[in-house]
């Protein structure tokens, strides 16, 4: 008989992750039917001041402009990918939000001056799931359109929160900084990496590279000059990665992942 208890926490993140993309599709077909429904869902400085609090949750479902949407689902989309790994689908959620509600109050906040502005959108709850993302895989390697080779997660990252500075993307780095206070305060076994690290704070000492869980061989994967990797271990020590964090693994739980790692890396030609 099934049980949801006994189902890895990945699959159900992911169904949350394609669930949210879909919210958000359905909800700018709605109101591109009826746009008047949409005065009821975005938020202001003057809304907040009615107390009308559901606002700065439910403007994160309010997109204007359909290319910018389907782009920024993508980018949702490519990077969630690698946080629900790690995640329930709840934390998965909940990080989603921190990341739209603390952007949209940012915004409201700087514009002050305009009380009765407007403010809607998802770009909060997008970038800081990426810096998110950054946070639990920083090593990882990963491709940008308009770089031609490889850059960490990490690295992506600071590039971003630098252009959205510079541009006053003020949204996008209101998301950043609700991403970062939802892990730092609700999933600190997750973080392999720390901004603050730039400015004099010590990371952590144990760190392993990201690796994928969705694999199609189940047989053992035969490591160069080491054995074989048994991927039934495999499977339960990445079930104890995504519960419980990087710490609670042990030295050789750790070897055995970077060894797989290695193997998956060769296989894909890198």
């Amino acid at each position: 008989m099934y049980d949801p208890a006994e189902e890895p926490s990945g699959n159900s993140a992911m169904r949350m992750l394609f669930g949210v993309i879909g919210l958000n599709a359905l909800a700018f077909i709605v109101f591109k039917i009826k746009p008047e429904l949409a005065n009821l869902f975005y938020s202001s400085l003057e809304t907040l001041k009615n107390l009308e609090l559901w606002r700065p949750l439910s403007s994160i479902f309010v997109n204007g402009d359909g290319l910018i949407l389907f782009l920024q689902m993508i980018m949702l989309l490519s990077f969630g990918v690698m946080v629900v790994r790690r995640m329930t689908a709840s934390q998965f959620f909940s990080l989603f939000l921190a990341g739209g509600i603390i952007g949209n109050l940012l915004v409201s906040l700087v514009f002050f001056r305009h009380p009765e502005a407007p403010v809607f959108g998802c770009e909060g709850a997008v970038y800081g799931l990426i810096f998110a993302s950054a946070m639990i895989a920083p090593d990882f390697q990963c491709y940008l359109l308009f770089i031609p080779f490889p850059i960490k997660m990490r690295t992506m990252a600071i590039l971003f929160l630098v252009i959205d500075l510079i541009l006053m993307r003020y949204q996008a780095l209101g998301g950043v900084i609700g991403a970062y206070l939802f892990m730092r305060l609700f999933m600190r076994e997750l973080v392999l990496w720390d901004i603050l690290d730039f400015f004099g704070a010590k990371g952590k000492e144990k760190s392993v590279p990201y690796v994928f869980t969705n694999r199609t061989p189940r047989e053992n994967i035969t490591v160069s000059g080491e054995g074989k990797v048994d991927m039934n271990e495999a499977d339960r020590v990445l079930e104890k990665l995504s519960r419980t964090g990087i710490n609670s693994l042990t030295e050789e739980e750790i070897a055995l992942l970077e060894k797989l790692r290695k193997e998956m890396n060769q296989h894909s030609g890198r």
